[in-house]
């Protein structure tokens, strides 16, 4: 049998290569907006509930605690003042690398037409299948 001639690693992978953290990079900076994202929801919460409920000893704050699981507009709040904090953070961690675009780091491109028909459906089907269930 003849030898096969060796490929090389730009072959094999027609994808461009472009910098990025690794592995232990990223454990750490996601180990770092994890943090940032929790401590951000909880200054909401605390905030939320210093201005809506002003006075409240622990023993009111813990009688309460089931209930504020519930309560959207709280945890929408927390939610989004959480992503307002680490998704200007996440752009900075990824312009931090030298030599990384934003766009190629984070995979940001538009679907093809037929991506998009097709999670369309697949998202159309969930919400129907989720309605049957829930009736």
């Amino acid at each position: 049998m003849a030898d096969l001639p060796a490929l090389s690693t730009q072959e094999i992978d027609s994808k461009p290569q472009y910098p990025h953290w690794g592995t232990l990079g990223t454990i750490l900076w996601s180990t770092l907006v994890v943090i940032l994202y929790s401590i951000a929801q909880t200054l909401a919460v605390i905030i939320h509930l210093a201005i809506t409920k002003p006075g409240l000893s622990s023993a009111q704050l813990q009688a309460i605690g089931p209930e504020l699981m519930h309560d959207g507009v709280l945890l929408s709040t927390s939610t989004f003042v959480g992503a307002a904090v680490v998704c200007p953070l996440i752009f900075v961690i990824v312009k931090l690398k030298r030599g990384s675009r934003l766009r190629d780091y984070l995979e940001l491109t538009l679907p093809n037409k037929w991506q998009w028909l097709r999670w369309f459906l697949a998202v159309a089907a969930f919400c129907l299948l989720y309605g049957v269930i829930l009736a």
